[in-house]
């Protein structure tokens, strides 16, 4: 009798862990077993166990009527929230409204669905303060000298506002006469080969000594630093600034050849979406940053937005943001060569 009531107690209190337990369901654009999509999984099962909340991941195979689909199941699931980054943005608005009819919650990142205004939260990066923070440590590290401005296209409306957040700092700087601007160019197609091509004919030119280059991301910082190394002599010392961490330019940056990035991995913004879906779930208050800036959608009006904070990354603080949260593995940056390079300059 005792072991009847024990067994009945200890089924009542995992049936109300399990109730207890939010449902929300991730709406992925792409397949499964292709990067980011595959990684991005990985990190947010493991994230949303510790969190406790029952997580189910669908992948749309780049169909939007897939996704569709994918949102009537989970709306048949009685689903606490939604995360969605939709296939097609400009078609992802009846997804949206299709959830907003059953009462379901939807947190966006990414690209943002037009045409609805039943997105409960959208989740994006910053962009304004990516632009500060490079110009910020310009001033810190370079506050004069001899600078060289590469940016993405003018039409692309990330880079633009990037962009606008670094010169509204530095342009005083410009007037004042402390830093020298040898060019300001645009890599409009935004491709290695393009920035390659670019940058070398433009060292090519012979600018003599180049104190800072400033880079729209780093992949293109990968591009400009080959160039560097090829055209423009000695420039050891130039101060090389991107963003948009990737596992090589980590590389670069623990060796010495790249001196900062930004941290805009969408990982973080998968993470911050999975932290507001279980917020909004529970019916609790979400802290968004910038209440006053909410994005805006003509036509439609403003939709609450929680901006992440990007993090400037160096050498100093490479290893506690980027390495040990996961969002790039430790194995991808201290390679073989890396740890070599390093174990011979302590040797010296």
């Amino acid at each position: 009798m005792i072991l009847k009531r024990y067994i009945i107690l200890l089924l009542l209190v995992f049936a109300q862990s399990v109730w207890a337990r939010n449902s929300i369901t991730l709406l992925f654009p792409g397949k499964g077993n292709e990067e980011p999509w595959k990684t991005h999984e990985e990190y947010l099962r493991k994230e949303a166990n510790k969190r406790n909340i029952n997580l189910t991941i669908y992948h749309a195979n780049y169909s939007h009527k897939k996704q569709y689909s994918q949102m009537e199941r989970a709306a048949a699931n009685f689903v606490d929230a939604v995360i969605l980054v939709p296939v097609n943005y400009l078609k992802a608005g009846i997804i949206v409204d299709l959830a907003a009819q059953q009462d379901i919650k939807v947190i966006t990142y990414g690209q943002i669905p037009m045409q609805t205004k039943n997105i409960s939260m959208h989740v994006a990066f910053d962009y304004n303060r990516v632009g500060q923070i490079k110009a910020k440590y310009l001033i810190k590290n370079v506050p004069s000298g001899n600078y060289l401005i590469f940016s993405g296209s003018p039409t692309d409306y990330v880079s633009s506002i990037s962009y606008k957040g670094l010169m509204n700092i530095l342009n005083p700087y410009i007037g004042r006469g402390y830093i020298t601007l040898l060019g300001d160019r645009s890599i409009i197609d935004g491709t290695y080969q393009e920035a390659f091509s670019l940058s070398s004919s433009i060292f090519a030119q012979g600018l003599g000594n180049i104190d800072a280059i400033v880079l729209p991301n780093d992949n293109i910082a990968t591009a400009v630093i080959q160039a560097l190394n090829q055209t423009a002599g000695n420039n050891k010392s130039t101060k090389i600034i991107g963003s948009d961490i990737n596992a090589e330019s980590a590389k670069r940056i623990i060796l010495g050849t790249q001196s900062m990035s930004v941290l805009l991995d969408s990982k973080v913004l998968a993470l911050q979406a999975l932290d507001i879906a279980n917020y909004l779930s529970n019916n609790q208050f979400v802290p968004v940053r910038d209440r006053g800036r909410p994005y805006t959608i003509e036509g439609v009006g403003n939709i609450p937005t929680y901006y992440v904070e990007p993090i400037a990354i160096t050498k100093y603080n490479i290893d506690k943001d980027v390495i040990e949260p996961g969002i790039i593995k430790k194995r991808e940056v201290y390679t073989r060569d890396v740890i070599k390079i390093l174990k011979a300059r302590e040797q010296k």
